[in-house]
């Protein structure tokens, strides 16, 4: 069983996946199995993935499966979906997390993704339209791959609401 973090970006995508035995682990205290990103999308893409020691798995160029250039964010996650079999055999995504910029004022904390917060989070873009956008396509991607997997949006907006920013 695994829990995979995803923060979907302009430029990059960057991720951690992080794993469970349910018969001896704490589920509250998911073990680190690996990070990484993938960054320069359009231009120059470059995946590091990292496993839990910071030893490297890959650091390269890469280009998404069928060798199609790595474009936008989809495209990463893509790659990255391809390949997480190959880093975790027999890996079951059970959740995702995604950050997200915006929650507007209703989200003040984590929150379950269906098709209504979409929508919600859709009519949101105007407020971060640099990130917004991408996080959302990110949200879209792992919806598609992973159709039974919890998924979770957590809020930039949540994290500094009531946050005293006087000095």
């Amino acid at each position: 069983m695994s829990l995979l973090v995803l923060n979907a970006g302009s430029s990059s995508l960057k991720f951690a996946l992080f794993g469970r035995s349910l018969a001896t682990d704490d589920p509250a205290s998911p073990t680190p199995l690996m990070t990484g990103q993938i960054d320069g999308l359009g231009s120059h893409p470059h995946l590091v993935v990292k496993d839990a020691g910071g030893g490297r798995r890959h650091d390269g160029l890469v280009t998404a499966p069928g060798g199609q250039p790595v474009r936008d964010v989809a495209d990463a996650l893509e790659v990255l979906f391809a390949r997480l079999p190959d880093w975790q055999p027999g890996m079951a995504v059970e959740g995702i997390g995604h950050r997200v910029v915006h929650g507007g004022a209703a989200h003040v904390a984590p929150a379950r993704i269906d098709d209504a917060l979409l929508t919600r989070l859709d009519a949101l873009t105007p407020l971060a339209p640099l990130h917004q956008p991408y996080n959302l396509a990110g949200i879209r991607a792992a919806r598609k791959r992973f159709p039974d997997a919890l998924q979770v949006a957590c809020f930039d907006t949540a994290f500094h609401r009531g946050r005293d920013f006087v000095h």
